[in-house]
C-alpha cells in the first residue's frame, strides 16, 4: 500500500471539474497547469495545519502497520512490480 498526494493531470476530469469550479476544492491555491510535462503544480494550505499533520502521521502509521506484514506466497509473484 502506498500513499500519494494529488497528481492535477491537464485533460483529466479533475480539471473540467476545476475550470468549471475552483471553489469546490477550497485547500487547492495556486494551481497552475503544466501542459507541456502532464502536470499542475499548487499549494494545499491544509497541509500546514497541525491537526492535519497529525492525521497525516496516523495514516502513515495504519499503512506501515499494513506493509510490514509478510506477503502471501501468492502475492510475491507481483512484490515488485507496482
Amino acid at each position: 500500500m502506498r500513499l500519494s498526494r494529488l497528481k492535477a493531470i491537464p485533460g483529466t476530469r479533475f480539471q473540467e471539474r476545476w475550470d468549471a469550479d475552483p471553489s469546490r476544492y477550497p485547500g487547492i491555491r495556486d494551481l497552475q497547469w503544466n501542459h507541456r510535462f502532464a502536470r499542475a503544480a499548487y499549494a494545499y494550505t491544509p497541509a500546514h495545519d497541525a491537526d492535519y499533520r497529525a492525521a497525516e502521521v496516523q495514516l502513515l502509521k495504519l499503512v506501515h502497520g499494513i506493509n510490514r506484514k509478510p506477503l502471501r506466497d501468492g502475492a510475491q509473484v507481483f512484490d515488485g512490480l507496482m
